[in-house]
């Protein structure tokens, strides 16, 4: 985690855990729509059958997942969700040849994470499962036009509702 920059090294004092930063989300957000756009359009021209079939089989899973659960008096994403959020992200780009921008991408994920993690979970306006139906639509009917300019909508208005909750 610390080679990751999730956690900070402190000399005689251990580990402790990173203070969110708007710049540096902003630089995440903006890293992520580069590479993953360009992860995403490689994936969609190298994809087969089969990985068509995963990216519908998550999305489905997706979609019939909770992605709140309340425990105690606090509302926090389910645990389920999120993993099968990541794994459907994850197998958008999973097509794609290129191994180095594919590691990339996971970091920049996993990087992002942390922001959404450090924020407060709420129920927001944004309607994420129609989000994730629109951007498997458009990866399954191989249009990586829109595919891209959904993907960068998608992270955005994440990144927006991170600020605000901020």
């Amino acid at each position: 985690m610390a080679t990751q920059g999730l956690v900070l090294q402190n000399p005689n004092h251990g580990f402790s855990v990173k203070t969110a930063s708007e710049v540096e989300l902003n630089s995440i957000i903006e890293s992520r729509s580069i590479n993953e756009a360009a992860a995403l359009r490689l994936s969609i021209a190298h994809g087969d059958l089969t990985w068509e079939s995963n990216v519908i089989a998550l999305h489905h899973k997706l979609s019939q997942t909770p992605e709140y659960e309340q425990v105690n008096p606090k509302l926090i994403v389910h645990e389920e969700w999120s993993e099968t959020h990541r794994q459907f992200h994850y197998e958008l780009i999973a097509a794609c040849p290129n191994p180095v921008l594919l590691d990339i991408c996971r970091r920049l994920w996993d990087w992002s994470e942390f922001y959404r993690h450090y924020s407060p979970p709420q129920q927001s306006i944004r309607d994420g499962r129609a989000e994730h139906k629109a951007l498997a639509d458009a990866v399954v009917s191989r249009d990586s036009d829109r595919a891209a300019e959904l993907f960068r909508a998608h992270i955005q208005l994440t990144a927006d509702i991170l600020f605000d909750n901020q």
